[in-house]
C-alpha cells in the first residue's frame, strides 16, 4: 500500500512540475516592444492629398491594441517624401507579438488638383481599418520602426469623374539599408525613381534646389531615372550601387531640353 502511494506522489509530482515548466514557458513567449510607427509618400500628379486619419491598431491574428497616436485629423500626405516622414505613433507594447497594422481612416479624404478639392470616397472593405502586414523580419523585434509607404499614384482611383482611395501601401523598416541622393540640373519639377529590373523599389520629388534622397533600399545595384515636367528629356543612371548602412551621392544628373 505505501509503495502505492508512493507512486501516486511521485506521478503527482511530476505532473506539477511540468505544469510549472508549461506555464513558465507560456509567459516567457509573451512579448513586449516598442513601436514607431512612420507615414510618408510615394510622388503623385496632385496639389494635395488629405487623408483623414483617426488612429492606428496593433494586431496578431484576433487580439487587437490600439495605439495612441500623436495625431488625428486631416493629413497631407504628400508634404512627407524625400527622407521625410511623419511619426503617427512612439508607444510600448505588451502581451502580443504583432503581425498586423490596422490604419484606421475617416471618411473627409479629398485630393486637390489645379485648386479644386475633389472628395476620395473609401471602400466599405476600407471603413473597418487597412490591414498592413508587418515584414516578417520584423515581427520578432522587441523594437519596430515601421514606415508605412504610401503610393499615391497608385491608390486614387478615378472612375466617371468620381475618385476612390484603394490603398497601396508598402511597409518598409525605418533607419535600414542604405541610400541615394543627388541633385539635378536645371532644377525643374521632377521625380526620381529607383528601379531594380522593371520595378519601381522607391520614388521621390527633386525639392526646390534639385536634391532627391531615397533611403531604407536593400543592398543592391539600381537605374535611377528622373522623370522632369514637360519639355524635357529623362535623365538616367544605371548600376547605382547601393551598400547597407551607406548613402550613395551619384552627383549632379544633367537633363537635357526635347
Amino acid at each position: 500500500m505505501n509503495l502505492i502511494k508512493h507512486l501516486y506522489l511521485s506521478v503527482f509530482l511530476i505532473l506539477l512540475f511540468a505544469s510549472g515548466c508549461k506555464n513558465e514557458s507560456t509567459e516567457t513567449n509573451i512579448k513586449a516592444g516598442n513601436i514607431v510607427l512612420r507615414i510618408s509618400d510615394s510622388p503623385a500628379d496632385y496639389d494635395r492629398l488629405i487623408l483623414d486619419i483617426e488612429g492606428a491598431i496593433l494586431e496578431e491574428n484576433s487580439k487587437q491594441v490600439h495605439l495612441r497616436t500623436t495625431f488625428t485629423g486631416q493629413l497631407d500626405i504628400l508634404d512627407y517624401n524625400n527622407g521625410k516622414s511623419y511619426v503617427l505613433a512612439d508607444e510600448k507594447y505588451e502581451n502580443i507579438t504583432p503581425n498586423n497594422i490596422i490604419l484606421l481612416l475617416g471618411e473627409d479624404n479629398f485630393i486637390t488638383i489645379e485648386n479644386q478639392n475633389y472628395n476620395i470616397e473609401l471602400p466599405d472593405n476600407f471603413k473597418s481599418g487597412i490591414r498592413i502586414p508587418i515584414p516578417e523580419s520584423m515581427v520578432d523585434k522587441n523594437k519596430i520602426d515601421i514606415n508605412l509607404d504610401f503610393n499615391a499614384a497608385k491608390s486614387v482611383i478615378e472612375k466617371e469623374g468620381k475618385f476612390s482611395l484603394i490603398p497601396v501601401i508598402n511597409p518598409r523598416e525605418e533607419n535600414t539599408g542604405g541610400g541615394v541622393e543627388g541633385t539635378i540640373k536645371p532644377v525643374v519639377p521632377a521625380v526620381a525613381h529607383l528601379i531594380l529590373d522593371s520595378d519601381t523599389i522607391s520614388s521621390t520629388y527633386c525639392d526646390e534646389y534639385g536634391f532627391f534622397y531615397i533611403n531604407n533600399v536593400k543592398e543592391n545595384k539600381y537605374s535611377l531615372i528622373i522623370e522632369p515636367t514637360d519639355g524635357y528629356e529623362y535623365g538616367e543612371r544605371k548600376n547605382v550601387k547601393i551598400s547597407d548602412s551607406r548613402i550613395t551621392n551619384v552627383g549632379k544628373i544633367v537633363i537635357n531640353k526635347k
